[in-house]
């Protein structure tokens, strides 16, 4: 009897060693992952958000594209899926912070004025080099040609067309997220997803601007827009 009851008891000592170990492995992988989390959920957002700046680019250029085609905005995201038999857009992508189809359509009027760097290197809003085009295809007023005459003025995108309003229609000068959420990162100083606007700005596109690198290009008869050659959009 001693010597089974010896048997026993070792053999139950075993038992809780192998327990506690059970324990103590279970209590290491809980912290380890405790501590793990957060950094995987912030590489996650990291990557959403380079997803979304990717995505917001494509609609950038398709408006770009768009644009040299056209020499005006598209009135929709249709019209970028096509137009003409011209494809601009790949595919409707979803925003990757939402999961939604659905993004935030930056009209003509409504985009936000972006800092750039002058020439001598100080920061100021994006210079007024004057409207030589309706952006909905419409002719220039008689009399106003200027230095910037053809192409869409980089301030005048941030200004309401008249009588439209910013709760109206209007053309489609770029996107932005729909979520209120604030970003890892900053763009132009600004944090929150919605705040990032993807514009097409014609000033800033030296294909955009006529001969001699004026900043727009020379004058063009009124309602002509850019002077150039077709642009083949690449096939989606």
């Amino acid at each position: 009897m001693k010597v089974s009851y010896k048997i026993r008891g070792s053999r139950n000592g075993e038992s809780g060693y192998v327990l506690i170990v059970v324990l103590l492995f279970v209590t290491l992988m809980v912290i380890a992952l405790a501590t793990g989390l957060p950094a995987i959920a912030t590489q996650i957002q990291r990557d959403r958000e380079e997803e979304l700046v990717r995505r917001g680019k494509q609609y950038t250029r398709a408006i770009q594209l768009f644009y040299r085609r056209f020499g005006r905005y598209p009135n929709s995201v249709d019209e970028l899926m096509s137009t003409n038999t011209f494809r601009f857009l790949r595919q409707k992508y979803k925003d990757p912070i939402t999961g939604k189809e659905e993004w935030r359509l930056i009209r003509y009027g409504q985009a936000r004025p972006k800092p750039r760097r002058g020439a001598l290197g100080g920061r100021g809003l994006s210079p007024s080099l004057g409207t030589g085009i309706n952006p909905a295809g419409g002719q220039t007023p008689q009399g106003q040609t200027g230095t910037g005459a053809g192409v869409a003025n980089a301030s005048d995108i941030s200004k309401p067309l008249s009588g439209s309003g910013t709760l109206g229609g209007g053309p489609i000068v770029g996107v932005s997220s729909t979520s209120e959420k604030v970003g890892l990162k900053e763009i132009d100083g600004l944090t929150h997803y919605n705040e990032w606007e993807f514009v097409y700005d014609p000033t800033q596109d030296p294909s955009a601007r006529g001969a001699g690198g004026q900043g727009g290009g020379g004058q063009r008869p009124p309602g002509q827009g850019p002077q150039q050659g077709p642009v083949q959009p690449r096939p989606r």
